[in-house]
């Protein structure tokens, strides 16, 4: 893509106020989705495809997730739980005033794969994750499932301390390439 330059900097702006800031994975096997408005990048997102097999799954929602749902017609779309298709994704841009737009883009990305769910990892802090939970409905997936947290451990040998406790205000950057 001819944009990757131009995009790689307003990824490298839109994400400053991050940190552990990694997009070494982003534009991997050129699977980087563009939004445009008027030639100009409006929304991004590096898509990643990932398959699961989901072993466990907590809770009674685990349990319709993995022992009912694949067995409804029309919802058995949603999931297979011995291979679960979906997209792992990651560096989302959103041009300032065009958050509405991000479902286009998302919705647009998951149908050039033919898959029906994704996986975003945001920090609880992260402005885009406001952003996303604003724009309302984000699918039977993520109505079944509650938010899921986690914790990051980062070893801080060589760092100075009040570097450290700059980085704990940051919101982090979590890379889809890591987890999927």
């Amino acid at each position: 893509m001819a944009e990757y330059p131009n995009m790689l900097l307003l990824l490298q702006t839109a994400y400053q106020d991050y940190t552990f800031v990694q997009l070494d994975r982003v534009f991997y096997e050129q699977n980087y989705f563009v939004l445009k408005e008027n030639e100009e990048i409006i929304a991004g997102v590096q898509a990643n495809p990932v398959a699961w097999h989901i072993i466990h799954m907590p809770g009674l929602s685990g349990k319709i997730v993995r022992q009912i749902l694949p067995y409804l017609p029309v919802l058995n779309r949603l999931i297979n739980p011995k291979n679960h298709q979906f997209l792992a994704l990651e560096a989302l841009y959103v041009k300032p005033g065009h958050d509405k737009e991000t479902r286009t883009l998302l919705e647009s990305t998951l149908s050039h794969f033919g898959y029906t769910s994704a996986l975003l990892m945001l920090d609880v802090n992260c402005p885009l994750r406001q952003k996303l939970k604003s724009l309302g409905k984000l699918g039977l997936m993520n109505a079944l499932n509650k938010s899921i947290y986690t914790q990051v451990m980062v070893k801080t040998k060589g760092i100075p301390a009040q570097q450290i406790k700059s980085y704990s205000e940051q919101p982090i950057y979590a890379s889809a390439f890591d987890f999927s």
